[in-house]
C-alpha cells in the first residue's frame, strides 16, 4: 500500500525556494501568538501583587508598559507574518500556474478540445487562487491562534511552585 503524501508538503515542494517565505511567516506568527499571552501574564502578576500586598505604583506602570509593548510587538510580528505569507503564497501560485501551463504544453490537442477555454481559465485563475487564501491567511492565523493555548498548557508544567 502506497502512503499518501501530505498535500501541504506537496504544495511546499512545488513552491521550491519560495517556501522559506512561508516558514518565515509561520515563525513570525508563532512569536506573535506568544505575545498574545503577555497580557494574561501581566494580569496574573498584578493580581498576585495585589493579593500579596506588594502592589506599588511603579509595579503597575511597569506591568502596563510590558503589556502595551507586547501588544505592539504582537501586531508588528503578525503584520510582518502577513507580508511574508503573501509574498510566499503569490510566488508559490506563480510556480504552480507555470507547472500547469507546462503540463498543458505536453497534453495532446484532442484532450484540450474536450474542455472549454472557460474551464481551463477557471483552473488557472480561480482554482489556483484558492490556494492563496489558505497559504497567505489560514496558515499564519492557525499558527498564531494555536501557539497561545499550547503555551498556556506548558507554562504551569515548568513554573510550578
Amino acid at each position: 500500500m502506497k502512503k499518501k503524501k501530505n498535500p501541504i508538503a506537496i504544495l511546499l515542494q512545488w513552491a521550491g525556494r519560495e517556501k522559506y517565505w512561508m516558514y518565515l511567516a509561520i515563525g513570525l506568527s508563532a512569536f506573535s501568538g506568544l505575545c498574545t499571552m503577555v497580557p494574561y501574564y501581566g494580569i496574573y502578576k498584578l493580581m498576585d501583587a495585589v493579593f500579596s500586598q506588594a502592589c506599588t505604583k511603579e509595579f503597575v506602570i511597569r506591568n502596563a508598559v510590558m503589556v502595551a509593548a507586547a501588544m505592539f510587538i504582537r501586531f508588528i510580528l503578525f503584520g510582518s507574518s502577513g507580508v511574508a505569507s503573501h509574498k510566499g503564497a503569490y510566488r508559490a501560485l506563480y510556480k504552480v500556474r507555470c507547472m500547469v501551463v507546462q503540463h498543458l504544453e505536453k497534453v495532446p490537442l484532442g484532450a484540450l478540445n474536450e474542455r472549454s477555454i472557460g474551464e481551463i481559465k477557471t483552473v488557472l485563475n480561480e482554482d489556483i487562487e484558492k490556494l492563496e487564501l489558505f497559504l497567505a491567511h489560514n496558515v499564519p492565523e492557525l499558527v498564531c491562534y494555536l501557539v497561545g493555548p499550547i503555551a498556556v498548557f506548558f507554562y504551569p508544567m515548568y513554573h510550578w511552585r
